[in-house]
């Protein structure tokens, strides 16, 4: 091994080490090309292309890389799936909900609205539809399915069918006096399954109506409705025995507190502020959430309760008898059917995220007049499929974040509505993806064709790999062609023709989405 000494003065800033044997390799942290000068014996002078990518970059292409603060590293890619003209709509599944071309957006589409009437055993299970044939201004758009509580908590229709909730707006509890549940067993209540099948037909945004004697207790809770009252936080209603004794009523007020013009009370019928009913009682319900509409007139205390909502779940006392209501009373009924819910649910399809790694933004553009809703909800899985290994759905927020758990996801948008004339607009929904790594990248140098060359001597780099791989050629500076695959870190270049030019290329690799290697610098040494 020979060891040369530079006979040029260098900048005492520039460090260096050159060390020869037919090839010539050195570490610098200059930002130039550099010249050394050999003793004269040796008959050429060493250079070298180098590129630092700090600023005057010589590169000639980058395919899924970037240069960055001194260094090439894998570039980063996001998915966006966005769901936004009536073709990308019709892609996955309306549920009572259409595309309105002329608004530009998903509606609620015109009403017709299935009613499961849940009544008790034995009782008048033909009344409801009475109300709604003389009370309705359009009878025909309700559709009324009965079934007994019984039959309700066995997830049954009363000729055996199975219960699809989905075919359903509306679940009616009623009618009769203390909902049919006579000493001594108290049994008309919902079970543990009954329950949830309430909770499943909330998850699902439509609308849950009691009526009298449902939701309640008695003194000392001889009224064994538990699975009921477990749904306060459905209905925004609980029971306090401590209220009192019942007592009964038989004229309503509206409440002063509520704006007049809220739709429960004026669509389709404006409710005049007193009207009379058949027969009442309060049953020490007490309201935890939702608007107070009507109350005993007598008593004027809100604890004598009539008429309450909460967003998709209303109580309405009527069905202490088992009679037609009076006038208002009954058209009172009608705005609750109208008004306690009007929605639907668009489903997607399924998109492939292409990774499991980090996390997803959503938003969504959605115009909601007043007293209408609108939310999304998306679940995550890791086949094309959706199956039981597949997560909940999950609501989240315009704007938010969320962590990704499988490789493929699904959204539904819920839109709702409790005023019957008027509708939300879903006009667009995009799912983002986080940054990640592209798997596989290259970047290919400029030609380098020094003007006077009388050897090629080595090839250095400086990189990281940091869980990844780097892979170095050389290629023919005119055809682009391999000449070297593989290039090492201080091979021998002395072989190659000194006439033909040259171009180094490195081809990255990462199998971690998260991680890039690093290529910090590499050059070429020649002599002339």
């Amino acid at each position: 091994m020979k060891t040369f000494q530079v006979s040029e003065e260098t900048d005492q800033k520039e460090t260096f080490r050159l060390v020869c044997e037919r090839r010539t390799w050195f570490d610098c942290r200059s930002q130039v090309i550099l010249s050394f000068r050999l003793k004269p014996n040796e008959g050429y002078e060493i250079q070298s292309f180098r590129d630092d990518f700090d600023n005057d970059n010589k590169v000639e292409n980058l395919d899924r890389v970037v240069i960055k603060d001194g260094r090439v590293s894998l570039s980063t890619w996001r998915e966006t799936l966005e769901t936004k003209t009536k073709s990308d709509f019709d892609q996955g599944d309306y549920l009572d909900l259409f595309y309105d071309q002329n608004s530009g957006g998903v509606k609620i589409r015109n009403p017709k609205i299935a009613i499961l009437h849940i009544y008790p055993g034995g009782h008048n299970k033909a009344l409801l539809r009475q109300i709604i044939n003389q009370y309705a201004p359009n009878p025909e758009i309700f559709e009324v399915v009965p079934v007994t509580i019984g039959n309700f908590n066995r997830a049954r229709l009363d000729g055996g069918q199975a219960l699809n909730l989905d075919q359903f707006d509306l679940l009616y509890f009623g009618i009769a006096d203390v909902y049919g549940s006579n000493p001594p067993h108290w049994i008309n209540d919902l079970s543990a399954a009954g329950e949830s099948l309430v909770r499943q037909f909330h998850h699902r945004g439509k609308g849950i109506i009691s009526t009298h004697d449902t939701l309640g207790a008695g003194s000392p809770c001889w009224l064994k409705h538990n699975h009921f009252n477990n749904l306060s936080d459905i209905t925004g209603i609980t029971t306090d025995t401590s209220l009192g004794h019942w007592r009964g009523f038989r004229e309503v007020m509206l409440n002063p507190n509520l704006s007049v013009a809220h739709p429960m009370l004026t669509y389709p019928y404006q409710i005049p502020n007193n009207f009379s009913v058949l027969s009442t009682h309060r049953l020490y319900q007490k309201v935890i959430a939702g608007d107070i509409f009507a109350y005993s007139a007598s008593s004027q205390s809100q604890s004598d309760l009539y008429w309450q909502s909460f967003k998709n779940s209303t109580f309405f006392s009527y069905g202490n008898l088992e009679e037609m209501p009076l006038e208002w009373e009954g058209k009172a009924l009608i705005n609750v059917l109208y008004n306690t819910y009007q929605g639907g649910i668009y489903t997607s399809e399924v998109f492939d995220l292409k990774s499991e790694k980090k996390g997803v933004t959503t938003s969504f553009d959605i115009d909601l007049p007043p007293l209408t809703e609108g939310e999304l909800e998306i679940r995550f899985g890791n086949t094309l499929i959706p199956d039981s290994n597949w997560t909940d759905w999950a609501k989240v927020d315009s704007g938010g974040h969320y962590s990704k758990k499988g490789r493929f996801v699904q959204y539904h948008a819920k839109l709702k509505s409790f005023n019957l004339a008027q509708s939300p607009l879903l006009k667009e929904i995009k799912i983002t993806t986080d940054s990640l790594y592209h798997s596989e990248g290259t970047i290919t140098s400029i030609m380098i064709r020094p003007g006077k060359i009388s050897k090629w001597l080595s090839f250095d780099v400086g990189y990281n790999l940091n869980g990844g791989e780097i892979r170095f050629d050389l290629l023919n500076g005119e055809t682009d062609e391999v000449i070297i695959a593989d290039l090492r870190k201080g091979q021998d270049l002395s072989g190659i023709d000194p006439h033909l030019p040259l171009k180094l290329q490195a081809r990255f690799s990462s199998g971690d989405s998260l991680k890039t290697p690093w290529l910090e610098s590499w050059q070429v040494f020649y002599g002339e």
